[in-house]
C-alpha cells in the first residue's frame, strides 16, 4: 500500500516544483530574448546588406555618369531604389575627386566611396591635332573643317592671305598662342590659349606588323607604289612597310597603310577606306607628306578614318585636294605651307574613331584610383 506523505515532505516537493518552474520560466524568457535579439540582428544585417547594395548601385550610377560626361552633376538625394534609396555626391579637394554614395534602408545606412581622376582630353576629340605647332598659311583655296575642332600643343596659326581664301573651323585650343589673320574669310569657334595638354594615342606597331606578315603584305624595306605597282588590299587589310612609302600615282585600297619611316604622296589621288576598327594611315617615326606640283601633276588624298603621324603631317605645293572623313593626328607639327600657291583644298568631315585595334589612349576615360566600401 502507498505510504502517505508527511506535511514536511509535501512542502519540499512544492518548493522544488516552484523552483523548477521558475528556472523553466527564466530559461524560456532567456531563449525568447535571445531569439528576439537574433531575429532583430538578422533583420538588421539584411537591411545592412540591402543598404550596401543600394549604395554600390548609386556609386555605379555616379561613376557611369562621370565617364560619359565629366561635367555632369552627380549630386542626388534620396533616389528610390528597391526597398531603400541612395544619395550621391562628388567632393573635390586639391585636385582629387571622391565620389560618395549613401544607401539607406529604413534606419540602416551604408556608405561606399571611390576616388577618381578627371579625364584628360584626347587628341581624338579634334579634327586636327598637333603635338607641337598647327599652322596653315593659305592663298586662293578653301580650308574647311566641318563640325571639327583644332588643337596645337605649342601654338595655332591660321592665315588666309587672299580674299578668296576661306577657313572655317570649330573651336581652337592651343597650349600656347593662337594667331588668326589675313584678308580672307575666317570663321572659328571659341579660342583658348594656354589650354591643358591633351593625350595622344599610343600605337602598337607590332600588332599591325604581325597582321601584314600573316597575309604576305609585309615589306622589309622602303616601297614605292605607282601605276605598275599598286597598293594591295589584303584580307587582313594591313600593308606594313619597314621603311618609307612613296605613292606616285592614283591608288585605291581598303588596307591600313603603315610605315616605320615616312609616307609621301607625290602624284595622283590616293583613296584609303579601311575597316572601321582600324586606322587609315600610320607612321612611327616619319612624316606624312602630300605634295602637289601643279595642275598637270596634282596630288590628292581621300581617306575614311584616322590619319596618324608619329612625326609631322605636311601639305606642300599646289593643286592638291585632301578630304578626310575622320581626323588627322600628328605627334609633331601639322602644317600646310601654301604661301604663294593656289588651288589647294583641305576638307575634314570630323568623325571620332572611338576604340581602334592596336591603339590605346585614344579616348577620354575616368580612372578609378581607389574603392572603399
Amino acid at each position: 500500500m502507498k505510504k502517505a506523505l508527511r506535511a514536511g515532505e509535501k512542502g519540499t516537493i512544492f518548493l522544488t516544483t516552484m523552483v523548477s518552474m521558475l528556472i523553466m520560466i527564466l530559461i524560456g524568457g532567456y531563449i525568447f530574448q535571445v531569439t528576439t535579439q537574433d531575429t532583430h540582428l538578422i533583420a538588421k544585417m539584411k537591411k545592412s546588406l540591402q543598404a550596401q547594395q543600394i549604395a554600390e548601385a548609386g556609386l555605379a550610377r555616379g561613376l557611369s555618369t562621370l565617364a560619359t560626361n565629366w561635367s555632369s552633376s552627380i549630386a542626388t538625394s534620396d533616389v528610390s531604389l528597391g526597398v531603400g534609396s541612395y544619395s550621391t555626391s562628388l567632393i573635390s579637394s586639391g585636385g582629387r575627386y571622391l565620389v560618395s554614395s549613401l544607401g539607406t534602408v529604413n534606419d540602416v545606412s551604408r556608405t561606399v566611396t571611390a576616388e577618381v581622376t578627371a579625364p584628360v582630353t584626347s587628341a581624338f576629340n579634334y579634327a586636327l591635332a598637333a603635338g607641337s605647332e598647327l599652322e596653315f598659311e593659305i592663298v586662293g583655296q578653301s580650308f574647311i573643317v566641318t563640325g571639327g575642332d583644332l588643337y596645337g600643343g605649342e601654338e595655332v596659326k591660321l592665315e588666309a592671305q587672299a580674299g578668296s581664301s576661306t577657313i572655317t573651323v570649330g573651336k581652337i585650343d592651343s597650349g600656347g598662342e593662337i594667331e588668326v589673320s589675313g584678308s580672307g574669310t575666317i570663321t572659328t569657334g571659341t579660342r583658348t590659349e594656354n589650354a591643358p595638354q591633351v593625350t595622344f594615342p599610343m600605337v602598337d606597331f607590332s600588332y599591325y606588323q604581325s597582321i601584314a606578315q600573316s597575309t604576305g603584305t609585309y615589306y622589309s624595306a622602303s616601297k614605292t607604289f605607282s601605276t605598275t605597282n599598286s597598293i594591295p588590299s589584303p584580307d587582313g587589310r594591313v600593308v606594313f612597310v619597314n621603311g618609307n612609302v612613296t605613292i606616285s600615282a592614283s591608288q585605291s585600297t581598303t588596307a591600313t597603310i603603315v610605315a616605320i619611316g615616312s609616307i609621301t604622296i607625290s602624284g595622283g589621288t590616293t583613296t584609303i577606306s579601311p575597316p572601321s576598327t582600324q586606322p587609315a594611315m600610320l607612321t612611327q617615326t616619319g612624316t606624312i607628306t602630300v605634295s602637289g606640283r601643279g595642275a598637270s601633276n596634282s596630288s590628292g588624298l581621300s581617306v575614311t578614318g584616322l590619319i596618324y603621324s608619329g612625326n609631322n603631317f605636311t601639305i606642300t605645293g599646289n593643286h592638291h585636294t585632301v578630304t578626310v572623313d575622320g581626323l588627322i593626328v600628328s605627334h609633331g607639327k601639322l602644317e600646310g605651307d601654301y604661301s604663294g600657291s593656289a588651288h589647294n583644298d583641305l576638307t575634314i568631315n570630323y568623325v571620332n574613331p572611338g576604340n581602334l585595334s592596336g591603339i590605346s589612349g585614344g579616348s577620354n576615360s575616368t580612372t578609378i584610383a581607389s574603392y572603399n566600401s
